[in-house]
């Protein structure tokens, strides 16, 4: 049984990339991005981040929760 476990978790390997990207989701499934225009302002006296982030994206299915990752 360790032998199989063993084997089983050399198979399942994730890379740095795939750590980052994470896996896509139903909800990132559902709809595919065409364009994106992130502005952000740092403010590290302050302690805080403020900004706007535009996007542009086509529906490929229908869903009710979307999942954005800013990569």
């Amino acid at each position: 049984m360790l032998f199989l476990s063993a084997s089983y978790t050399q198979q399942q390997a994730f890379t740095l990339q795939d750590s980052l990207r994470g896996s896509i989701t139903p909800e990132r499934a559902w709809w595919d991005l065409l364009f994106y225009d992130l502005d952000v302002s740092v403010n590290p006296e302050e302690k805080y981040i403020e900004g706007t982030n535009l996007i542009r994206y086509k529906v490929l299915d229908e869903n009710q929760l979307m999942q954005i990752d800013l990569q």
